[in-house]
């Protein structure tokens, strides 16, 4: 199941990361996408410590590149959109209760791949778009995007829950750069 939610601020953004699992692990994430292959975002990150993170929900993706605009007299850009995908309760029970390590492994790399496979279907299919020009009217599709992944193990009531965090930030590399 996929579930999506919009952030209004990159401070409430960087809060609903950083705190980790809910058995308060931390805030472990990981780049994906095109857009952060090209920008130099790679590997593991903890979301309340790395600068690039928080950068990236700021929406200053470069030196010379800070998305948004200027709005009664303050800068604002949404950081993007948290995008998860939860398995169904059967897998979870088989992921944390009944497989050993090296299974577990495999399951979580299967719902990984999953994952990546769906963001890479909606990019090659185009239902991922900038809005560019004056009033937004020029659409572009979003081919190089930036993705960070959160995977969880639990729901709030620490019950087995494999599901994955997923920011699909506000920031696309386009024909002509950044968006």
């Amino acid at each position: 199941m996929l579930t999506v939610k919009g952030f209004g601020s990159a401070k409430d953004a960087l809060a609903y990361y950083s705190h980790g699992d809910y058995y308060g692990s931390e805030g472990m994430g990981t780049w994906y996408g095109a857009g952060a292959d090209e920008l130099g975002l790679k590997g593991e990150f903890n979301a309340a410590t790395d600068p690039k993170f928080k950068a990236v929900l700021e929406g200053r993706i470069s030196e010379d590149s800070k998305l948004g605009r200027m709005h009664k007299g303050k800068w604002e850009h949404r950081p993007g959109y948290d995008l998860t995908f939860s398995a169904p309760k059967s897998f979870s029970i088989e992921v944390n209760l009944r497989s050993d390590p090296k299974k577990q492994a495999e399951l979580r790399e299967a719902m990984d791949s999953a994952a990546k496979a769906t963001l890479d279907y909606a990019v090659d299919k185009g239902y991922i778009y900038t809005r560019k020009g004056k009033g937004g009217k020029e659409r572009e599709n979003a081919t190089k995007l930036i993705h960070a992944f959160f995977p969880h193990t639990t729901n709030r009531n620490l019950e087995p829950q494999e599901h994955i965090h997923t920011l699909l930030a506000n920031a696309a590399i386009c024909v002509d750069g950044v968006s």
